[in-house]
């Protein structure tokens, strides 16, 4: 699952920084090896914003089962919004957000983590 992928890779950066990164994308064939695009295409492609978004999230404190859900810039100096999906269970569909970047899954909350849902 694209999103599955792109959650462990952002978490691997998290703990490793960009040298990390790059050997990750490096060893995981680079150019060469479609899976791991989102690591250097343009924040225009939704994979990669989501990637951008869920590394930025997880550096501010955010886990994988909550996060905050205020839209924020993810560009400088273009101005460029990226809206984070739903928590899981709010059921919103929200335009331009690939459905397999979304988790539905209520069974995936945990309410006792600290990050926020909401308030930045």
């Amino acid at each position: 699952d694209v999103r599955d992928l792109v959650d462990h890779v952002a978490e691997l950066v998290k703990q490793g920084g960009t040298v990390l990164e790059q050997n990750i994308y490096r060893i995981a064939g680079g150019d060469s090896n479609p899976n791991f695009a989102f690591m250097k295409e343009s924040y225009r492609h939704q994979v990669a914003c989501y990637y951008r978004w869920r590394l930025y999230s997880l550096l501010q404190g955010d886990s994988l089962k909550r996060w905050r859900t205020d839209p924020y810039v993810i560009t400088h100096p273009a101005i460029e919004w990226w809206v984070p999906p739903p928590l899981p269970g709010t059921r919103r569909q929200l335009p331009g957000v690939p459905r397999s970047l979304i988790n539905d899954d209520d069974s995936d909350v945990d309410s006792d983590d600290g990050a926020g849902t909401g308030a930045a």
